[in-house]
């Protein structure tokens, strides 16, 4: 861990590993990231009582990482995570992300939208929903994934792409604002 990250809010039994630890296995706030990025010189967590972050595997996190679990929510990394600088995920449900996930530089994703919206009833109508990230997915970098949304195995979401729904068919690339696929049948490389 690196001496910049800051834990806001850590307590017993909220970290968890899924495998025997080993040196080195979770880094925080180690390595440049990309060359050329701006980033916050700064890592922030906040994992309150009643949630969890779960790693089944390695998981290395370069400076200006924020994750953010609150009311309950849950933050699962697969095995081999990679995000570069600026990794910002918050999660009020549950996110998932499968085994050898990349995440390039200044990545958003939230399962809930921050503040409650009411309608004249007084009923909540922005509710809070899971999102899922398969097994090697390639987030490129400035990508948003929001509430509701799922990203299949072996797919690459497209640099600046705002995901805001569900996908299902693996082997695409996914891209635009809001995201569509807009190609089938690829594969990526690290």
């Amino acid at each position: 861990m690196d001496y910049r990250t800051k834990f806001c809010s850590l307590h017993r039994n909220t970290v968890a590993l899924n495998e025997t630890p080993k040196f080195g296995m979770i880094k925080i706030g180690w390595g440049e990231g990309a060359v050329g990025n701006e980033c916050s010189r700064f890592s922030y967590w906040t994992v309150k009582k009643e949630c969890k972050v779960t790693f089944a595997g390695s998981a290395h996190f370069a400076r200006g990482v924020s994750l953010r679990a609150d009311d309950g929510g849950q933050i699962v990394f697969g095995k081999n995570f990679t995000a570069n600088q600026n990794f910002f995920c918050a999660s009020n449900t549950v996110i998932t992300f499968g085994d050898n996930v990349l995440a390039g530089w200044n990545i958003h994703i939230r399962d809930g939208d921050g503040h409650l919206i009411f309608d004249q009833k007084n009923c909540v109508i922005n509710t809070n929903r899971p999102i899922s990230v398969g097994s090697k997915v390639w987030i490129g970098s400035y990508g948003t994934i929001l509430k509701g949304a799922a990203v299949p195995d072996n797919s690459v979401v497209a640099l600046g792409s705002i995901v805001t729904k569900s996908f299902s068919e693996s082997n695409i690339i996914i891209g635009g604002i809001p995201a569509v696929m807009i190609k089938k049948n690829v594969h990526w490389e690290k």
